[in-house]
């Protein structure tokens, strides 16, 4: 897995975005273009489907990219320094799995007239899911920065590198170069 996370190091931000933002911004004018075009809710049903089939990929491939760039960052954070990526291992895969989840039961808006498992049991796990990806963006956000300086960090310090993670499309543009430095970096030094 680590030879994965390197490969994604090494891609160029225009890659990157090549792979998960131009998918994002074409699936959202392909939305658009279908919830516009002679809208009524049987169609809204069918459109809400494919919208949560279509950004199954895309979410996937932002994840992995947000794990590679913790996993290669947090490799070259000095020892005493470097947080545990236990939490962080456990947490990923718990927001997939709610993810492909939530896909199933929220995937017809008729299940929410007569829902298969009852709302009031999957708000705690949306709530944790929540959590989750919201702890991956800023441990993947600290650990860049962490990376970067070779020294802990506040939240102020990596509050714009958050954002530009959480809003990849554009963010990809910054960030990744700056994965790449890191990467480098690495790659001297062993």
């Amino acid at each position: 897995m680590m030879r994965f996370a390197e490969k994604v190091a090494r891609l160029k931000h225009w890659q990157v975005f090549a792979a998960i933002g131009l998918p994002f911004i074409a699936a959202q004018f392909y939305l658009h273009f279908l919830l516009s075009a002679n809208f009524d809710v049987a169609r809204f049903e069918e459109v809400f489907t494919r919208a949560m089939l279509v950004n199954i990929p895309i979410f996937s491939l932002f994840l992995f990219w947000l794990w590679s760039i913790t996993v290669v960052a947090n490799r070259e954070i000095p020892s005493e320094y470097r947080p545990a990526l236990k939490l962080y291992h456990s947490m990923l895969p718990y927001v997939v799995a709610y993810f492909l989840f939530a896909t199933f039961i929220f995937s017809r808006p008729s299940n929410l007239q007569d829902p298969v498992v009852p709302i009031g049991l999957i708000f705690p796990f949306h709530l944790v899911a929540m959590f989750g990806m919201f702890y991956a963006l800023v441990f993947c956000a600290k650990n860049l920065v962490m990376a970067e300086r070779q020294q802990r960090v506040s939240f102020t310090n990596y509050v714009l590198p958050l954002f530009l993670i959480w809003f990849y499309p554009i963010g990809v543009w910054l960030i990744q170069p700056r994965v790449n430095v890191i990467h480098r970096s690495g790659d001297t030094t062993a």
